[in-house]
C-alpha cells in the first residue's frame, strides 16, 4: 500500500497511493490512496509529484524487475505494504479501498521495514529535451504539457524515479536504493486518512511512528521547527476568497516523508562521489529561550521570533548540512517538474546510474553542474517574488472591494509604537500604528483604512 503525493497545476500538494510494478500484475493489489489539492495564485503554476510507499519487510524476499529500464533488486512483495499518506489542502477527494481489513497483516514485523518514495520522473527523450531546454533559458520546471502526460496519478500508469529506504526504528537511514519505476495511483482524501488514523488503523499508526521518530531525530540534531496558520487564496471569476489550510496529521507525515528522500538521495549521491545539488543552511541565530520545548506547539510571538532568526538557504554542489532540518545532508528531488534544480538531481542520479550498467557516458561534471544551479537559482528568485506579489496583489484588489472590512489580527512582535501583525483571515502580515500598549499574542480588533492596488500597500488601524 503507498501513498502519492500528486499536484497539478495551481495546485500545493495531493496525496495518494502507488503500486509499484514488481514482476506481478499490480492491478492485483489492493491500493488506499490520499488526494486533496490547494488552489495558489494564477501567476504561478506550482506543481509537486511524488509517491510514497511504506514496506514491512518480510521474512522472505524475492528479486523482482524494477520499472523501465529494469532495474535487479530485492525488495519485499508488494502485499506486505504498508500505507502512507501526505499533506494536502483543499478540495477533490476520491477512494478506493480494498482490503483494509488486512492492515495488521501488513503492519507486523515492522523492525526490518522499507520505505519506497516514487517521484514523478521525466524519462528518455523527454527529459534530454527539457534539460537542454533549461540549460538555454534556465527553465524553473516541465511545460504543463509535460505535466498533463507525467504527472503522477494523471495516467494509469506513471514514469517515476523511486527511492528505497531501510529506516531503523530511530529514524536513521540504513539502506538506500534508487531505481527507475512504473507506479499506479487511486485517491483518498485528508480527512479519511486522519479519520482512519484516529480508528486506529494499524498500518497508518505504524506510518505515524516512523514519522514522529524521523522528527524526533531531526530536532535532536538541531532541527527549528516552525507552524504559522496557512491561508490559501482562490480566485475564479470575479470571485476573491481565502480559505485556511487545516493542519493534519497526515500533513505532518507527508513533510517527513518527503524531507526523507532529500536526505537519502544526498547521502546515496555523497557515497558515490556524485556531483550533486545540495542545500544548505547555517545555525540559525534564534534566542535560546524561542529554542527550548522544540517538540511542543509553541505561540505564535515565539514561532515568529524563531522564523527571524533563520538563515537563508543556499542551493549548491557542496554537502555542507541543513541545520534548520537538523540533517547533515539534504538535496531537493520531490520537484522535478516544478523546479529545474529538482530536475537537475533527477538527471544526475539517471545518467549515474545508466553509467552504472554500462550505458552512457557518465553524469555532468561538477562545474558544469554548478552553473546550470546557478542560472536555475536566479529564475527561482524571481518565481517566489511573484508568487508573493501575486498573493498580496489579489488580497489588497479584496480590501479595496471591502472598505468597510473588519476583523482580528494576532501581535507577533512590538516595535516600538508599532505592532507586528498577523491577519488570520487573508495570512497577512503588516504592521500597526498603535498607540496603547499590546503584548505579544494578543488578539486585537482592525479596520482597513487604506488599500492602493497599484502599490501594493493596505493600512489598518484598531477598532
Amino acid at each position: 500500500m503507498g501513498i502519492l503525493i500528486v499536484s497539478e497545476p495551481y495546485t500545493d500538494l495531493a496525496i495518494g497511493g502507488a503500486d509499484i510494478t514488481a514482476g506481478a500484475d499490480p492491478d492485483n493489489h489492493n491500493a488506499f490512496t490520499i488526494f486533496q489539492a490547494k488552489r495558489i495564485m494564477p501567476i504561478v503554476n506550482r506543481v509537486l509529484h511524488i509517491a510514497i510507499q511504506v514496506f514491512v519487510l518480510p521474512q522472505h524476499q524475492r528479486r523482482v524487475r524494477l520499472g523501465k529500464p529494469a532495474v535487479t533488486g530485492i525488495i519485499p512483495p508488494v502485499t506486505h505494504e504498508i500505507q502512507t499518506l501526505a499533506r494536502v489542502h483543499h478540495t477533490q477527494a476520491a477512494l478506493e479501498s480494498q482490503g483494509i481489513g488486512q492492515a495488521a497483516r501488513r503492519a507486523q514485523r515492522l523492525a526490518e521495514r522499507q520505505i519506497l518514495i516514487a517521484i514523478a520522473d521525466l524519462p528518455g527523450g523527454i527529459g534530454d529535451l527539457i534539460h537542454v531546454a533549461g540549460r538555454v533559458a534556465g527553465i524553473k520546471g516541465a511545460h504543463s504539457g509535460a505535466v498533463a502526460a507525467l504527472g503522477l496519478g494523471i495516467a494509469p500508469r506513471s514514469p517515476a524515479l523511486s527511492f528505497r529506504i531501510k529506516v531503523d526504528a530511530d529514524g536513521s537511514i540504513r539502506d538506500i536504493m534508487i531505481s527507475p519505476s512504473v507506479v499506479k495511483v487511486t485517491r483518498l482524501s485528508y480527512e479519511k486518512a486522519d479519520e482512519l488514523l484516529r480508528q486506529g488503523e494499524l498500518a497508518l499508526v505504524a506510518l505515524s511512528g516512523i514519522a514522529e521518530a524521523r522528527r524526533r531525530r531531526r530536532i535532536a540534531n538541531g532541527a527549528v521547527e516552525i507552524s504559522f496558520p496557512e491561508t490559501s487564496v482562490r480566485v475564479e471569476g470575479e470571485s476573491i476568497s481565502f480559505l485556511p489550510v487545516p493542519e493534519t496529521r497526515s500533513g505532518e507525515m507527508v513533510r517527513e516523508m518527503m524531507l526523507l528522500a532529500g536526505e537519502a538521495s544526498g547521502r546515496w549521491a555523497k557515497e558515490r562521489s556524485l556531483p550533486f545539488l545540495y542545500s544548505s543552511q547555517e545555525a540559525p541565530s534564534i534566542p535560546q529561550e524561542a529554542l527550548s520545548g522544540m517538540e511542543l506547539p509553541a505561540p505564535l510571538s515565539v514561532q515568529y521570533i524563531r522564523r527571524k532568526g533563520m538563515r537563508a538557504s543556499i542551493v549548491g554542489t557542496e554537502s555542507l548540512a541543513h541545520r534548520g532540518l537538523g540533517m547533515s545532508f539534504y538535496s531537493q528531488v520531490t520537484s522535478p517538474l516544478r523546479r529545474y534544480q529538482d530536475l537537475l538531481t533527477h538527471y544526475q542520479i539517471r545518467l549515474s546510474l545508466q553509467s552504472e550498467r554500462g550505458i552512457a557516458a557518465g553524469p555532468l561534471p561538477e562545474e558544469e553542474l554548478g552553473r546550470r544551479c546557478l542560472v536555475a537559482s536566479q529564475a527561482a528568485a524571481q518565481t517566489r517574488q511573484a508568487e508573493r506579489d501575486s498573493r498580496m496583489h489579489w488580497t489588497i484588489v479584496y480590501l479595496s472591494r471591502n472598505p468597510c472590512w473588519q476583523g482580528e489580527a494576532s501581535v507577533l512582535d512590538i516595535r516600538d509604537r508599532e505592532a507586528w501583525i498577523l491577519v488570520k483571515e487573508f495570512g497577512l502580515e503588516t504592521g500597526l500604528r498603535c498607540r496603547e500598549s499590546l503584548s505579544p499574542d494578543e488578539t486585537i480588533s482592525i479596520k482597513v483604512v487604506m488599500a492602493k492596488i497599484p502599490y501594493l500597500a493596505s493600512n489598518f488601524e484598531m477598532i
